[in-house]
């Protein structure tokens, strides 16, 4: 019976609205929607669906999710930023997670592995650069200002994953004093000593931050998780883990680019609005035109929005062209 009176209720509506509005009423709600398919990671399908829906294009067109890139609408993918054909998105500051221990954070503080931010005193920031130093040498955390533990341990996303591109540029300029490199004597310079971190003893390579933070029960004291912004919050929240944000000195971003492969993607893609990229902002994604997340993270401490990032320039590694001038 339920079921009927549902079935009158919706032909009531239908009726009703046609005699208001006319035929018109009618046929818009029964149109089919062309289907747009789309070709997006995991962790922003749910996020980019709700931006195409608020660019008012639901009354026109059906979003299809796709797994293969070929023959999709519109594609979005990662380390483009010397491909024209892609404009990017969004983005997500490469931080390192660590406990909440305060006792940890004022030893690192004390020892000035973390220091006053240049833009706001308030806040502090980790010297990222004497961690690296740290983990190629000695390795300890004492030399970091934790006295009560031994060996640094230090997680980073693998060659396999999708944060690689983006990582190895943020190691190049963490290991360069903050500027990528620009001539070839930078970059070999640079290479070595971001090889010789990752072949430290004290460093490993995950590619699954969540199995990680399972065998780690959450985030640890004695280990250091260099991940994007956006990846540790649904760290937290999936595993329900308390966590502290770390910015480093100076970082950069793991960027995210779109595409339109055909004529109406194209369209759609170029019909984004402020709005459509609020709808970004709202799953933790920055971008140009939402670069504030706000701070109502419960479970993640010293979120904000004041830190320094460095561009990677079209010209990097991944591109090799860039000068072979020795300064």
């Amino acid at each position: 019976m339920r079921g009927k009176r549902i079935t009158q209720w919706i032909m009531a509506i239908v009726i009703s609205g046609t005699l208001l509005f006319g035929q018109s009423f009618f046929a818009e709600i029964m149109k089919e929607k062309t289907p747009i398919t789309v070709c997006a990671p995991e962790d922003m399908k749910n996020a980019f669906k709700e931006a195409l829906y608020s660019a008012h294009l639901s009354s026109q067109y059906k979003i299809v999710m796709v797994d293969e890139m070929e023959g999709a609408d519109i594609v979005i993918d990662y380390g483009k930023e010397n491909d024209d054909s892609y404009q990017r998105i969004s983005f997500s500051p490469f931080v390192i997670a660590y406990n909440t221990s305060d006792s940890c954070f004022k030893a690192l503080k004390k020892a000035e592995t973390m220091v006053p931010s240049e833009y706001n005193k308030s806040f502090y920031e980790l010297d990222f650069l004497k961690v690296v130093d740290e983990i190629i040498e000695e390795g300890k955390w004492e030399n970091l200002g934790i006295k009560d533990h031994n060996q640094i341990h230090l997680f980073y996303p693998a060659e396999s994953t999708i944060y690689w591109h983006d990582f190895y540029n943020f190691m190049l300029l963490t290991v360069n004093g903050g500027k990528y490199p620009k001539t070839e004597a930078e970059m070999t310079r640079a290479i070595e000593k971001v090889n010789r971190f990752i072949e430290s003893d004290c460093t490993e390579a995950i590619t699954t931050f969540d199995e990680k933070i399972e065998r780690t029960d959450g985030f640890a004291e004695n280990a250091f998780y260099v991940i994007p912004e956006k990846t540790v919050y649904e760290l937290a929240v999936h595993h329900e883990k308390y966590v502290r944000l770390l910015f480093p000195l100076t970082t950069a971003n793991f960027n995210y680019y779109v595409k339109g492969c055909s004529e109406v993607g194209t369209a759609v893609v170029n019909n984004l609005t402020d709005e459509s990229y609020s709808k970004l902002q709202y799953h933790d994604y920055r971008s140009e035109s939402a670069f504030e997340l706000g701070d109502d993270y419960g479970k993640v401490y010293d979120e904000r929005d004041v830190y320094e990032v460095t561009e990677i320039p079209k010209d990097n590694f991944f591109t090799k062209s860039y000068s072979s001038d020795e300064e």
